[in-house]
């Protein structure tokens, strides 16, 4: 298998360690993680971060040379563009180049832990493994997809953690929307709402990341991340509207008419997507991720009261 040539070296206790997007919401939590654990953490971010101990290199990736990310141990590719509007050369200039240069230039690194999504998968009723078909339906999974591949086909020994959607009381897009309209009973279910939503807590995505570092079992391999609730859209509401203090939404949209609305808008692909995702039938499968000791902690009421309470704070509910 590809990535797996390196098994033998070891890797230091104080592992000297290179995070991209470490000055975002998920690198910021996992670099004050790794810091706390005790290693040599180094952020190459376009904004400069205020973790003690950490060194920032706040340049694009496109300006890194050799001798910024000699002899590292582990690699945390996390930088990514996430834009539904943006084109597959825009998208491949954000995201795929930066890639390749980051693999060329980190070649002596002993893992390159990289944060790919499932968005990568085809549509399927059935839950999605690592196997399962990868057909992107959007150029954000697409430019993932393309990400990997330039993985697995290079030397490096690789960990590839494909997520899926990420929330947190740091996540407002989308979720602070959906939650205001629920609080006003202005939301609708999209379809018959009894589809599937998988959703991770960023603290249980930060675990999994951690959990791969330097474990031989994990390289070479792909990985899928969920929170493991298996609840369905209506039941996502229905734990919303009573942290809310509100009734849960009871009136149904078509899917195809949300679409048309938010065309009208302006919102068109911004809208799609969001409409996608909630309508969108799907459940991932975490049982590799399991056999190497992943199991997320948080839970769904958990999760939910704790973002409620953070966006009320920042004045972002009613």
């Amino acid at each position: 298998m590809a990535g797996t040539k390196m098994t033998k070296k070891n890797i230091r206790q104080k592992t000297r360690i290179l995070v991209t997007g470490g000055s975002g919401r998920i690198g910021r939590r996992l670099v004050q993680r790794l810091v706390g654990a005790g290693d040599d953490v180094t952020v190459v971010d376009s904004r400069h971060g205020d973790g003690k101990g950490v060194k920032y290199l706040t340049i694009p990736i496109s300006y890194l040379k050799i001798n910024d990310v000699s002899d590292f141990d582990v690699v945390y590719h996390l930088a990514a563009s996430i834009d539904y509007k943006a084109s597959k050369k825009e998208l491949w200039a954000r995201n795929v180049a930066p890639a390749a240069i980051l693999l060329d230039i980190c070649k002596a690194c002993k893992q390159f832990i990289f944060m790919s999504s499932t968005s990568v998968y085809a549509e399927d009723p059935r839950p999605l493994t690592e196997d399962s078909q990868v057909k992107p339906g959007n150029n954000y999974g697409w430019s993932k997809l393309e990400c990997e591949k330039l993985i697995q086909k290079s030397d490096i020994p690789y960990t590839i953690i494909r997520s899926s959607q990420v929330y947190g009381p740091d996540f407002e897009e989308g979720y602070a929307q959906v939650l205001k309209k629920i609080q006003r009973s202005e939301m609708r279910i999209i379809g018959d709402g009894d589809n599937h939503i998988p959703l991770v807590h960023v603290d249980d995505l930060v675990d999994a990341l951690l959990i791969v570092k330097g474990k031989r079992e994990a390289l070479g391999r792909i990985l899928n991340v969920d929170g493991g609730y298996g609840k369905t859209q209506l039941e996502f509401m229905e734990t919303a509207a009573g942290f809310l203090g509100v009734n849960p939404p009871d009136t149904k949209i078509n899917p195809k008419v949300a679409k048309i609305f938010g065309r009208l808008t302006g919102r068109g692909a911004v809208m799609t997507e969001y409409i996608d995702k909630m309508a969108r039938d799907r459940q991932i499968s975490i049982a590799r991720a399991k056999e190497l000791g992943y199991a997320p902690k948080v839970t769904l009421e958990a999760g939910m009261k704790e973002v409620i309470e953070a966006f009320r704070a920042r004045g972002l509910l009613d």
